[in-house]
């Protein structure tokens, strides 16, 4: 009975591994989304010629403040960090999972997913649910032990 349910507890831990691996994918998707579409507004705005010769181009484009796009660019490049730190994070705490190790990272990371509905919830939360057994806990007990 023992050896089903650290059987079932590494299954689950294996599980809640791909997930936060494929969280951390989904967040650098999102990284390169937000660079990719900051260097395009940029470089729009940087030329003219390609929104077209128009009167209503022109004034568009000249009454914009003279620090819009670098100011512009700063925000997409703040944007895409907040991308990039929970990828990064969901990574690492796929590492951890495999390797039965840092439960403060994965109970942080599980935690700011959480705000990420609706899938961040529910990894967040069957991450807490699979932490919180005696048995799971157990098992990163033993890794320590080795």
């Amino acid at each position: 009975m023992e050896q089903q349910l650290q059987n079932e507890d590494v299954s689950h831990l294996k599980a809640l591994k791909i997930c936060h691996y494929v969280m951390g994918g989904l967040g650098l998707l999102g990284f390169l989304g937000m660079i990719g579409y900051s260097l395009l507004i940029v470089s729009v705005l940087n030329n003219p010629e390609i929104m077209g010769t128009d009167e209503m181009t022109e004034e568009m484009l000249t009454g914009l403040p003279e620090n819009f796009i670098p100011a512009m660019g700063g925000i997409y490049l703040v944007g895409a960090l907040f991308a990039l730190i929970p990828a990064i994070l969901n990574f690492m705490t796929a590492s951890a999972l495999g390797k039965r190790k840092s439960k403060g990272l994965i109970y942080t990371t599980s935690a700011l997913n959480c705000l990420n509905i609706p899938i961040g919830t529910v990894l967040g939360v069957f991450t807490f649910i699979v932490l919180s057994r005696d048995s799971v806990k157990a098992l990163f007990n033993q890794s320590k032990i080795n």
